[in-house]
């Protein structure tokens, strides 16, 4: 298995934990036909500074049909965003061959300010990867050997 497998690569987890670093060594593993989905890039572009539950829904609601329209175009959307809700993750990977990793750290480099306390973390089929005191090649050879193994994380499969 390899990461042009999927239709949909999620990075979700905290603010800080290495989201978007890591998003940006999976585009550039895969190349062509991606395009890099970051949270804080979509809050510009949708003007939505809202971070109360609501406001994070619609932000997530806007990417999904952000998702759909990259893979309509022939792109492997990677999606770099907090994304606390399982629902709105899950509702994704019945529409899409999605792979979700959860990436988070025990250090979460200054962004403390943005926590989300309901985050709700991946159960079933998901990749997990703690960014720790690692590199982001460490990390990235982490995803990619577990990608290989099948080696994916489920709770109640």
């Amino acid at each position: 298995m390899s990461l042009e497998t999927f239709d949909v690569i999620w990075l979700t987890g905290q603010p800080g934990a290495g989201k978007t670093t890591l998003g940006e060594a999976i585009k550039n593993e895969i190349g062509q036909n991606t395009i890099l989905i970051d949270g804080d890039d979509i809050r510009l572009l949708f003007d939505n500074q809202d971070y109360s539950i609501e406001g994070r829904r619609k932000n997530i609601e806007f990417v999904q049909k952000l998702i759909e329209f990259s893979i309509k175009n022939n792109h492997i959307p990677i999606v770099c965003l907090v994304s606390p809700f399982l629902d709105l993750r899950e509702q994704t990977k019945t529409k899409f061959k999605t792979l979700e990793i959860y990436v988070h750290c025990q250090d979460i480099r200054g962004r403390e300010h943005f926590h989300v306390d309901y985050y709700e973390k991946p159960q079933k089929n998901y990749l997990e990867i703690d960014t720790s005191g690692k590199t982001v090649e460490q990390s990235f050879k982490q995803i990619l050997n577990r990608i290989n193994h099948d080696e994916f994380s489920s709770q109640g499969r």
